[in-house]
């Protein structure tokens, strides 16, 4: 009986395995394929004088806002987990933000970055439901106020525009959708959570849960901190991206660029390539396009945008090398990305 348990258990160990690397296979399939679209529309002989031409102090001066960037982010979850209860040191968890950059563009998928940050704070925090949450609202307040300055500017350009574009309606509907519910979710969040909580057969585990999520109603100035935080960051990242677009050569309405960034950086969220390769570029040179911006430029942008994100990754990856010995990437694999770990 017990080995016919056993072997149970590794049929679904292997049938695990080989399920990963099938959706590994799709998602490289679908990143070869989008990428191999973008080259073959491209026009090289442009791109290479458009390079030849590009501004290197601004280039530099946007590496330097990707790296400030990153200092931003790490604060905001310091941030984050103080309002949880939990004390970290800005220096740490900014060398741990830029590892973590590094484990999402050079190692397995299965070591995410967040995952790593999970890592990092969960084997020490005091509530282990804490240190989740901080990363995972982290992201999550990010996209709130992405999605927020995306509609804002979708609106101001669905104003301006001389013809009505059923691209930027469609995108206004689902932004204040998302929108919507969000507001609706902090409404009656705390209504659904005492009235979950108080069931005597509802998990203890998730009780834990809903316990934490209270804390944002508790803590209002860090909570207004975490908000403001995340509108600081994508406006400067506008910015820097506005730079980038000087910086060869090309001009784009604000308004623009924050809805084009917005929809890519939301498509780039699907689960169908490795690291949004793919789709984050295709879909913002396809919007950008759409908005009057010449193509050749917007490619030319989005590789700039990766060359820099490699550069910024090695910074991660001195970070990782100093530390790697005390490392188990096998116990991070394991790590509960899912907020539904005991206190």
């Amino acid at each position: 009986m017990q080995d016919s348990g056993n072997k149970q258990k590794q049929d679904r160990v292997l049938r695990g395995k080989i399920r990963k690397q099938l959706i590994l296979a799709a998602k490289l399939l679908v990143t070869l394929a989008l990428c191999g679209l973008i080259i073959w529309q491209a026009d090289w002989s442009t791109i290479f004088e458009t390079a030849r031409r590009a501004d290197p102090a601004l280039i530099l001066v946007v590496f330097l806002s990707m790296v400030l960037n990153v200092s931003i982010s790490a604060y905001k979850w310091q941030v984050l987990l103080r309002l949880h209860g939990e004390n970290f040191g800005f220096i740490h968890l900014r060398r741990y933000y830029f590892i973590a950059v590094f484990f999402n563009n050079f190692l397995p998928s299965s070591i995410g970055g967040d995952t790593y940050r999970v890592y990092k704070t969960y084997q020490v925090a005091a509530s282990k439901t804490a240190a989740v949450l901080a990363v995972v609202n982290e992201r999550m307040t990010g996209i709130i106020a992405l999605v927020i300055l995306g509609f804002f500017g979708g609106v101001v350009v669905w104003f301006q525009s001389q013809t009505r574009q059923p691209e930027i309606e469609m995108v206004l509907f689902i932004f204040g959708a998302v929108m919507a519910g969000s507001v609706l979710m902090l409404l009656f969040s705390k209504k659904i959570a005492s009235r979950f909580a108080s069931h005597p057969k509802f998990p203890q585990k998730i009780k834990i849960l809903l316990q934490h999520l209270g804390d944002y109603r508790r803590h209002p100035r860090e909570t207004s901190q975490v908000v403001l935080i995340s509108f600081l960051f994508h406006i400067f990242t506008f910015f820097w991206m506005m730079m980038l677009i000087w910086a060869v050569g090309g001009r784009l309405d604000p308004f623009k660029l924050m809805l084009a960034v917005a929809v890519s950086n939301l498509v780039a969220v699907l689960p169908i390539s490795i690291n949004g390769i793919g789709l984050m570029d295709g879909s913002f040179i396809y919007v950008v396009s759409r908005l009057g911006m010449d193509f050749n430029r917007a490619l030319m942008v989005m590789l700039l945008i990766r060359t820099l994100l490699i550069a910024l990754s090695l910074i991660g990856g001195l970070y990782y090398l100093n530390e790697r010995k005390s490392l188990d990437l096998e116990k991070i694999r394991k790590q509960p990305t899912e907020i539904i770990p005991t206190k």
